[in-house]
């Protein structure tokens, strides 16, 4: 992988641009004990289809929140979307006795249909639609270098009542293990510049928020082409240290074309 500083920082400034922020809750005015859920989406356009990709534990919550009846606003990036008129694509796996309380997603990957205007209204907002020449995505590998992107929720501001500002980080990772669904990386620290678009002092491991978020593979090529290869499902810090490891959901076993989401 190439070490340039203007290469990486050119990376970093490019990949947030592919995020686009998850907001779902009650709608404003909040009332006390309320509170608003924060997380990441991507938008993807391939032949005639069009959709969102995010984490099965975000599509599916603010889904399940919406069909409970209780007023609730779902905003991706400038789109406020109607999941009572919209199908989310995900694998539910409910183990009862495990987790008596909710579902497990071991794909934890789930995607919504988007139409052709709110694609546009999008990129009218600035933020950038992934068109990938072919399918699937590529395969990872161990030690392959990817770039993630996400809206931690702790770079959230609410500005005024019905606005909120949102800040957008970036790190840069290498691939420790590949498995069937999955894959998890550290956080390197030589890539791992964080781009904010508040000046607020939030430290990198600030990941809550970032559910969701396009992965990029970067491989050394004659075109460095940032190339979505997976979406994060979550981020820790082994042993209380300050390192940094998240797993995500490969796309190029559990995801079709057409945005529809299977089992490997």
């Amino acid at each position: 992988m190439p070490t340039s500083r203007p290469w990486v920082e050119r990376f970093h400034l490019e990949t947030w641009r592919y995020a686009v922020p998850v907001m779902f809750g009650p709608p404003p005015p909040l009332k006390p004990g309320q509170h608003l859920h924060t997380a990441t989406c991507t938008v993807v356009e391939h032949g005639e289809h069009r959709y969102a990709i995010s984490a099965a534990h975000v599509l599916v919550e603010a889904w399940c929140a919406v069909r409970s009846g209780a007023p609730t606003d779902v905003v991706i990036g400038p789109l406020n979307i109607d999941l009572n008129k919209v199908a989310v694509s995900y694998v539910d796996v409910v183990d009862l006795e495990a987790q008596p309380e909710g579902r497990s997603y071991p794909i934890d990957l789930a995607t919504l249909r988007l139409t052709e205007q709110q694609v546009k209204r999008l990129e009218r907002d600035g933020y950038r639609v992934i068109r990938p020449p072919d399918w699937p995505p590529p395969t990872v590998r161990e030690n392959d270098s990817i770039f993630m992107a996400g809206y931690p929720a702790a770079l959230r501001h609410q500005v005024s009542v019905t606005e909120h500002d949102f800040g957008a980080t970036t790190f840069g990772l290498i691939v420790q293990s590949v498995h069937d669904s999955e894959f998890i990386a550290h956080r390197d620290p030589a890539f791992s510049e964080t781009v904010r678009l508040t000046l607020d002092d939030v430290p990198p491991q600030m990941v809550g928020g970032c559910s969701g978020g396009p992965v990029f593979l970067v491989r050394d090529e004659p075109v460095l082409i940032p190339r979505l290869c997976g979406v994060v499902k979550e981020g820790w810090s082994p042993f209380g240290t300050e390192d940094l490891l998240l797993r995500f959901a490969r796309l190029d076993v559990t995801l079709n074309a057409d945005g529809a989401v299977r089992s490997p």
